[in-house]
């Protein structure tokens, strides 16, 4: 069986459910912060274990007529909603096979940022923060 390289076009990215059609680009970090244990008077750790885990990412996206903001998408909330507004689903799919890539059922927007050129378009940066991040092997 020949391997095929994953690119842009063969992923679908949902947010809250809601294919984000727009998205440009997006990338994530799952840090596990494994730390050694060292015991009493050794140099060499016995064992390294998980500190905290934790999810961050960043993506952009082309914004469209009408739509000047990730509040019009439902990626995020309203400005007077944000200290009691409700996690939004990340979930990037393989657009061929339908299998997950990544997951994330609990994501908040943390950053937006706007840039827009004299002649070209408009894009909308974010960044984010999730709760309990899954890759392939712990969903298929």
């Amino acid at each position: 069986m020949a391997s095929m390289m994953l690119a842009g076009p063969h992923i679908k990215v949902y947010f809250g459910g809601n294919c984000l059609k727009e998205l440009q680009s997006i990338s994530y970090t799952i840090n596990r912060n494994e730390e050694p244990i060292y015991g009493i008077d050794s140099v060499f750790p016995q064992e390294i274990v998980v500190n905290k885990v934790s999810v961050t990412g960043s993506g952009v996206i082309y914004c469209i007529q009408n739509q000047f903001g990730l509040q019009e998408t439902d990626i995020t909330s309203r400005i007077h909603e944000i200290m009691y507004a409700p996690y939004v689903s990340l979930r990037i799919v393989d657009r061929k096979n339908d299998k997950n890539i990544f997951f994330c059922p609990q994501v908040k927007i943390t950053q937006e940022s706007m840039s827009i050129s004299a002649k070209g378009t408009i894009k909308i940066h974010f960044s984010f923060i999730g709760i309990v991040p899954y890759l392939a092997g712990d969903l298929n």
